[in-house]
């Protein structure tokens, strides 16, 4: 069974979040991103850990439409999402303007590959200072 995903350049989508994360924002607002085909779609916003005692775990939900289009009752339409993506947060994420060491970096890497991320070394790491 095959499936084609349509998404107009131009054309808004609407991101839910669920999970232990939650978007900090505006009251109201829902993030969004102007989708351009053959282009980079960035998203950038800041979340939240709901519950510092579990996983910073979550999901992403792109949708056509945003929230405040859709009918009160939940019953009345289904929305498809475009996209669905789970995702992890790191356990450390260094703060902006903070300086992390190399043996710091190193270790981070590490972590990350042996959790089962992308393999090799990072481009500013030097591999002969790595243990």
């Amino acid at each position: 069974m095959k499936y084609f995903l349509q998404v107009l350049d131009g054309k808004l989508q609407y991101v839910e979040i669920a999970g232990n994360l939650a978007p900090v924002s505006k009251s109201g607002d829902q993030p969004s991103v102007l989708f351009r085909a053959f282009r980079e779609n960035r998203l950038p916003f800041v979340v939240r850990v709901r519950d510092r005692t579990h996983e910073a775990n979550g999901r992403l939900v792109f949708v056509p439409e945003s929230r405040s289009a859709q009918p009160t009752s939940a019953s009345d339409v289904v929305v498809t999402p475009t996209c669905t993506l789970n995702i992890a947060l790191p356990d450390y994420v260094p703060a902006v303007g903070s300086h992390v060491d190399e043996d710091e970096l190193a270790e981070v890497h590490e972590a990350y590959t042996m959790a089962g991320g992308r393999q090799g070394t990072p481009a500013h790491v030097d591999p002969t200072q790595m243990e």
